[in-house]
């Protein structure tokens, strides 16, 4: 038996299988009205994604998916009455995906599970000190793999707030209030937070 000050900390594997199974846990903690781990995972993140990231390809790149296999969820989504395809009117080509009121109150009944309570329940500090890590970690793996990094526009570094109005100058939309801390498929964090 190892001293314990001889012990610093898990090794990065560890700690790697520690978060995978934090999340795999938390989803298959309840069963969410006969919905796959995959639909839940898509009614999450279309109730936490601001408008410009729900889409099929935001959901995707979210989940770490194909846009075929996303796209076959929202569909099923769709088809359960839980989401809809809005038209945008800027672009025609393009839908966004909303919630319909039965897929919100699915949403708001399910809540966030156990890790979000969890991580509630953390410090300001300590849930301060986990975003940072997060964003640094979503970074490190984002880079060489060209992959979207989740954020909020709070931090990112085509947010433009410098007139009163929030503007995103990557789609040049005015930004409202619950919108900067939705999250963002083109987020990208600023160079304060990078480090």
């Amino acid at each position: 038996m190892y001293p314990m000050d001889m012990i610093h900390g898990q090794p990065a594997g560890n700690l790697a299988a520690m978060m995978r199974h934090l999340v795999r846990a938390t989803e298959l903690e309840s069963d969410h009205e006969g919905l796959t781990p995959l639909q839940w995972s898509a009614l999450q993140y279309l109730g936490l994604a601001n408008g410009i990231s729900r889409t099929v390809s935001g959901f995707a790149a979210y989940n770490a998916t194909s846009k075929g296999t996303a796209s076959q969820v929202i569909k099923s989504l769709v088809d359960k009455d839980l989401v809809k395809r809005v038209r945008r009117p800027r672009d025609a080509r393009s839908a966004e995906l909303v919630l319909t009121a039965g897929g919100q109150r699915l949403v708001e009944e399910g809540g966030d599970g156990h890790l979000a309570t969890a991580i509630g329940a953390l410090s300001d500090a300590d849930r301060q000190h986990l975003e940072a890590v997060m964003t640094t970690l979503m970074g490190q793996l984002r880079a060489p793999r060209g992959r979207v990094q989740l954020g909020s526009c709070h931090d990112c570094c085509h947010l433009d707030a410098r007139n009163g109005a929030p503007l995103c100058c990557r789609t040049g939309s005015r930004l409202d209030e619950a919108e900067l801390t939705s999250l963002c498929a083109a987020h990208t964090p600023s160079e304060s937070r990078r480090d």
